[in-house]
């Protein structure tokens, strides 16, 4: 969020390299769980501490000048959805992020009920995990040439996604998933690597803060919206609330909070060469 604010000749560099450790949870995280899993069979489980459970700051806050000023700003970002354009990207970005967040949830439990090890699922997330990593890294890194175009990647990598959840739903061999599964992640480091740099080079840096707060607000109500319509599994509703509705809440709230702890809502331009 505040990328884009710092640098100008090297942004699409700058915004790479920040968003690449995204991957890094994806990537560890699933040999992890099952290594924690593996040892821990048969032993008393005990509740991991989560974000909820930490300790809350004793400074006080002006509750009711904070909530005023969400509101506000929070109408104000609502208003750059008058732009089709913002609209397209908006939708856009709504649809791929519950996609592929929703696909990602379910990936374990569906490989494992089609007969695959909890360590296949597993290499298969990783090996999507690395293709994103290096794909965001890539492209992040090309944007910052006049020859980038910007739609051709957005759309490049929806396809991808898209391709790729349909292609896992019919294949049976582990190493056809697998390249299935690294062709998903590219797409989605495609995808990525350039969400807030479309917001900019279309939009303007002036509506960057107003087109992602309202992008990430709909995608937040949205991903609760369509979890409500799947009630058959509330097991299955829970993995993807965190995930759809959690990630989008978050990225909301955050820029809430910089634009809160900074007067003008603005960030100061630095030439990096």
């Amino acid at each position: 969020m505040i990328v884009p604010h710092y640098f100008t000749t090297r942004r699409g560099l700058a915004s790479g390299i920040i968003m690449m450790w995204d991957c890094g949870g994806q990537l560890l995280g699933s040999p992890l769980v099952e290594l924690l899993q593996d040892q821990t069979v048969g032993r008393p489980r005990t509740r991991a501490p989560g974000g909820g459970s930490g300790s809350r700051s004793s400074s006080p806050r002006p509750k009711g000048a904070l909530l005023s000023r969400v509101v506000r700003s929070t109408l104000e970002d609502l208003r750059v959805l008058a732009s089709a354009r913002a609209c397209i990207i908006a939708v856009g970005a709504t649809v791929v992020f519950n996609g592929y967040l929703n696909f990602l949830a379910f990936v374990p439990f569906a490989m494992q009920e089609a007969g695959h090890s909890l360590g296949d699922a597993a290499a298969c997330v990783s090996v999507s995990a690395v293709c994103n990593m290096v794909t965001r890294i890539t492209l992040a890194s090309l944007s910052d040439a006049r020859a980038f175009s910007f739609r051709a990647c957005h759309m490049l990598g929806s396809a991808a996604i898209t391709g790729a959840m349909l292609a896992f739903t019919l294949l049976s061999d582990m190493a056809w998933i697998r390249v299935a599964m690294g062709v998903w992640g590219c797409g989605v480091g495609a995808f990525m690597s350039i969400f807030n740099l479309v917001m900019v080079h279309y939009m303007g840096l002036d509506r960057f803060m107003a087109m992602l707060g309202a992008t990430m607000l709909l995608c937040s109500s949205s991903g609760h919206i369509m979890l409500r319509l799947r009630q058959s599994d509330p097991e299955a509703l829970g993995r993807q609330s965190m995930l759809s509705g959690g990630l989008g809440r978050r990225a909301w709230a955050r820029r809430e909070e910089l634009q809160f702890c900074s007067p003008n809502g603005s960030g100061r331009v630095i030439n990096f060469q």
